[in-house]
């Protein structure tokens, strides 16, 4: 359950990941391909950004408890604001779990063309920019 490390107390912030505990080697055939790659990209990205080790930065599943809510100040407005979670948990010195999750993809969200909004090569290049901004302006 993605709420029980807050109900144990053992961890401020959790995050769902669909690959947890999964070899990057091995990529699970039900993700699509450009998500498996965006995914493992954004999460070495984050790692090198933010010091933060994560399996699924970009997951949307996440539950927080009541002091991460107080301390975490997202100042993004775009994609971005997902790695930026995990800037926020490590200037607030957060406790972070994560718990394995199955990612479900319809036929509609895996026939979407590699062009679509959340996709495509020039929203992932912008969402690095404003990343690496985050890290050293704001």
């Amino acid at each position: 359950s993605l709420i029980k490390p807050l109900e144990d107390l053992r961890a401020d912030f959790v995050v769902g990941s669909r690959f947890l505990g999964k070899s990057f080697r091995r990529r699970d055939e039900s993700v699509p391909a450009i998500r498996w790659f965006y995914n493992w990209f954004a999460n070495l990205f984050t790692f090198f950004l933010f010091g933060v080790k994560t399996t699924d930065s970009q997951s949307g599943l996440r539950a927080l408890n009541s002091l991460a809510l107080e301390k975490i100040n997202l100042q993004s407005k775009e994609m971005e604001v997902s790695s930026e979670f995990f800037k926020e948990i490590k200037n607030n010195n957060l406790r972070l779990e994560e718990v394995p999750i199955k990612g479900i993809y319809t036929e509609y969200s895996s026939s979407k063309p590699d062009s679509s909004k959340t996709q495509n090569l020039s929203t992932g290049i912008k969402t690095f920019f404003n990343l690496i901004l985050h890290k050293f302006i704001k």
